[in-house]
């Protein structure tokens, strides 16, 4: 089940649990909660290792930068992404699927329908990122397909699937950094097109939407490389 709330200019969503996410939220705010790690420092996205008490959650800090206007007209027709994302979460956490990683809480601070910042709690999840791996074995990619098609099933979708993304845990493979977007087959297709690509899985599930998407891909490259034939014939 999730809260809402208010404090001071953030509007809270957060998890029911004995664990206090909000006070979390609130030695951040005041500087009180040790980082233990930085995984990302851009201008507009900050994530990072932090510890309350004896647990450590990962912390992520979105703040959106250029189009101001578009988001906010977007905003009068589109759900939000990481409101989305949340609600989602919890509903297939409340059926027992728990292969992703868990959303404990989201803060925003909203400029009338525009939210010019975002602040996100996460489970942290110990384990060893596919990336680590010089070949990911044949089981762990069967996991992969099968964990995807649930998500797909559940009207989720990766959004960014590459090794970086999965976590082989203690209680099996994790997925990572979800994303809220609309659910859609052309993003199906594309989280099944980044299986084919990143982790060389046949397998896969191939309908009209993979095979559209597949065809404007290579047409995006051929112009591509058109064009630089192009270049160099008249470069001087």
């Amino acid at each position: 089940m999730l809260h809402k709330t208010k404090y001071n200019n953030l509007t809270l969503c957060f998890k029911e649990s004995r664990v206090p996410y909000n006070e979390i939220l609130e030695d951040f705010v005041h500087l009180r909660l040790p980082i233990r790690k930085v995984f990302r420092n851009k201008d507009n996205t900050k994530v990072m290792l932090v510890q309350h008490q004896e647990q450590l959650y990962i912390l992520k800090v979105f703040k959106p930068n250029g189009k101001k206007i578009e988001r906010v007209l977007k905003s009068f027709f589109r759900k939000d992404y990481f409101l989305s994302l949340i609600q989602l979460n919890d509903e297939l956490w409340s059926r027992g699927m728990r292969f992703q990683n868990d959303v404990y809480l989201l803060a925003q601070r909203k400029q009338g329908p525009y939210t010019d910042l975002y602040i996100m709690l996460n489970e942290y999840i110990p384990g060893t990122v596919l990336n680590e791996f010089d070949v990911i074995p044949e089981v762990i990619k069967q996991d992969l397909v099968h964990n995807m098609a649930l998500l797909h099933q559940h009207k989720l979708i990766s959004g960014d699937a590459h090794k970086g993304n999965f976590i082989l845990s203690e209680h099996g493979l994790r997925i990572i950094d979800l994303s809220g977007k609309k659910f859609t087959r052309r993003r199906v297709a594309e989280d099944r097109l980044a299986l084919e690509s990143r982790f060389n899985i046949k397998e896969i599930e191939r309908d009209f939407s993979y095979y559209l998407l597949k065809a404007k891909f290579h047409l995006r490259q051929k112009i591509k490389s058109g064009k630089q034939v192009l270049a160099k014939m008249f470069a001087f």
